[in-house]
């Protein structure tokens, strides 16, 4: 995958990615209209339902076209074929935005587009119908009552949860319909469904990537990231998008931490052998691997236990408004029910949770340092769909699939899951990799490393 674009820009891919448009092109093998005509074939079958809200082919086709014609000219451009899926969030001008909603407040036509979708779009990339996802972003397990709920790529014998918010991104790279989306993530909208699909899924800094044009559920912790199918092109890509040079010139991690603060309690025995094998394996290849207690995490977790979650507070007080209005009945009631706990965090709870998270942030600095983290990204593997059906028991999966995930959000760290093996009925486990804030191209250069240790795990 994106081959060519690492050629041209003199870098080297380090994703095993499954499509290669433009080098194929120069092969005379396959060119971005076949692609796209391909592509397009693959997203209309079965195993595609509910991954797409909007899909408009005759757009896909003309940009396509496009990029062949700049290919024959000799005039490509870094992207020039690939297609990139975006989660229903991103504004693109003339298009309709509806944040995975039936609710009329939240369905948008775009005046203007978004910077990030206009940087992708300005280096070749064909706009590849717009992904669903969890309603309003508000849910980690990718569940969507309005669109269906897309089926994990991976599931062989019973269908299960696909992970959200960013359920559709997800499914779509995991399925090769894509090699490359664009979601975001708030408490690990991005990661989780990375994790449960057996793809990469990076969280960048804050603010890192421009949110401009993207729907807000909760501005305080929204970030815009990417899911591909490994961390080299996640690298490529962000490279891309930050205009910075080819990795290789930021100090690496003196070593992993593993923290033994929450992140590893009641994990899932396939879950667990994964995680300890990629350990492991990344001790054989020569990192410094330390098991230690964090007081950042616990500082977190203490502050959440006594105030709430800092996510549903956030999103409360941006569309609360939605819960007492004309528009109330169509939202999903899992969703309802996450919005309205934002109600009982007071303006005190959410001022003393902003508090603990900076005071956390500091403590971090403190206890990290030039260290990363690992843990695994998801403490379960993808639940059966059959299983989530009664609200208490989602309510409960929802709480659990994104704990891990969540304190890396709270405290602001750049981080990408891994995939580290497929167990026995396509049941992945993801490890996530983080560091303190701004590190993200030490971070991706670290995880484009471990990723080819890990390639030597036998599913």
């Amino acid at each position: 995958m994106f081959q060519t674009a690492f050629r041209m820009a003199g870098m080297e891919s380090g994703g095993g990615g499954m499509f290669s448009f433009a080098l194929q092109f120069d092969a005379g093998l396959w060119d971005p209209v076949t692609a796209a005509e391909a592509a397009l074939d693959s997203a209309a079958g079965d195993r595609a339902r509910h991954v797409f809200i909007a899909l408009d082919a005759d757009d896909i086709r003309r940009s396509a076209e496009a990029s062949r014609n700049r290919l024959r000219r000799g005039e490509a451009r870094p992207l020039d074929g690939v297609a990139i899926a975006w989660k229903d969030v991103f504004a693109r001008i003339g298009d309709v935005s509806t944040a995975g909603s039936r609710i009329p407040a939240l369905r948008t036509v775009g005046h203007r587009t978004a910077p990030i979708v206009h940087r992708m779009e300005e280096l070749g990339a064909v706009f590849f119908g717009r992904t669903n996802l969890s309603e309003m972003a508000l849910g980690g397990l990718g569940l969507n009552p309005h669109y269906g709920t897309p089926v994990n790529a991976l599931s062989l014998d019973r269908d299960r949860a696909p992970g959200g918010s960013s359920s559709g991104s997800a499914v779509a790279v995991a399925l090769g319909l894509v090699p490359a989306a664009f979601g975001t993530d708030t408490s690990g909208s991005i990661r989780v469904p990375a994790a449960f699909n057996g793809i990469a899924g990076f969280r960048p800094s804050h603010g890192r990537y421009p949110d401009a044009g993207v729907f807000a559920l909760a501005p305080g912790l929204d970030t815009v990231g990417i899911l591909a199918r490994g961390a080299g092109d996640v690298a490529f890509l962000d490279g891309l998008i930050c205009r910075e040079p080819a990795l290789g010139d930021y100090p690496k991690p003196s070593g992993l931490v593993v923290p033994e603060t929450i992140v590893l309690d009641g994990l899932d025995p396939i879950v667990a052998e994964r995680f300890d094998r990629a350990l492991s394996t990344l001790s054989s290849q020569g990192v410094r691997i330390t098991h230690r207690p964090l007081q950042s995490f616990d500082m977190l977790h203490s502050a959440m236990e006594r105030h709430g979650a800092p996510v549903v507070a956030e999103a409360y007080r941006r569309h609360g408004g939605l819960l007492r209005g004309p528009d109330f009945g169509p939202m999903d009631p899992n969703v309802r029910r996450r919005l309205s706990a934002g109600a009982e965090i007071s303006d005190r709870s959410l001022a003393e949770l902003g508090l603990a998270r900076r005071q956390a942030r500091r403590c971090l600095q403190r206890e990290l340092g030039k260290e990363a983290l690992a843990f695994p990204t998801v403490p379960i593997v993808a639940p059966l769909l059959a299983d989530l059906v009664d609200p208490d028991s989602v309510a409960r999966l929802n709480a659990l699939v994104l704990r891990n995930t969540m304190l890396g959000s709270l405290l602001d760290m750049p981080s990408i899951s891994l995939p580290i093996g497929i167990g026995p009925g396509g049941l992945a486990a993801g490890l996530q990799l983080s560091m303190t804030r701004g590190r993200d191209r030490a971070l991706l250069e670290f995880a484009r490393d471990a990723e080819r240790s890990l390639a030597l795990i036998t599913p």
